[in-house]
């Protein structure tokens, strides 16, 4: 995947969902974390994104993600900082 749409930006870490066949990829370069289809390619846009400021704003509080979990006792991803 690459491209102006995917919402990528140094990315650190990648989680894979099987179960909702999804990729999750935490951005150093934009403070987010991106989920894609799994099948996803080329400069495809992100299904969900998490941040920690509106978009185009880097935000002091979402450091360095450098990895994804997903909890399933609470249906939530994680993203630590």
């Amino acid at each position: 995947m690459k491209g102006s749409k995917t919402g990528l930006k140094n990315p650190t870490s990648v989680a894979i969902d099987a179960k909702n066949k999804e990729i999750w990829v935490s951005n150093l370069g934009n403070s987010s974390a991106t989920c894609y289809s799994l099948n996803a390619n080329g400069d495809a846009a992100p299904l969900r994104t998490i941040r920690s400021a509106p978009a185009g704003r880097k935000s002091v509080k979402f450091g360095k993600p450098q990895a994804v979990a997903y909890d399933s006792k609470r249906e939530q991803y994680l993203v630590p900082n």
